[in-house]
């Protein structure tokens, strides 16, 4: 999984690798983002599968509220997907 976006000076161009850890949980690097800012995460840097607001399968993009640095959390389970932000320490 990767996190893709307007985010960190790119421009839907680079994915941000995210690591699993637990089963199930997985979490990006840290990324610096800004008020406006839009993403979504994506499996194997295809659109083929991919989750934004709500942890909704090809829903629309996950706009950011509040300028900060964060770890994005992805937890798939048999009900279905979240997407959180986590502020980097």
């Amino acid at each position: 999984w990767g996190v893709i976006g307007n985010i960190c000076g790119t421009n839907w161009d680079t994915d941000f690798t995210m690591t699993q850890e637990p089963a199930g949980t997985w979490t990006s690097v840290a990324i610096e983002m800004k008020a406006g800012n839009e993403f979504k995460v994506r499996q194997g840097l295809s659109w083929d599968n991919n989750y934004g607001v709500n942890g909704e399968g090809n829903g629309a993009n996950i706009v950011v509220e509040t300028s900060g640095t964060y770890k994005v959390k992805l937890v798939i389970t048999d009900a279905g997907a979240t997407i959180e932000l986590v502020p980097a320490e």
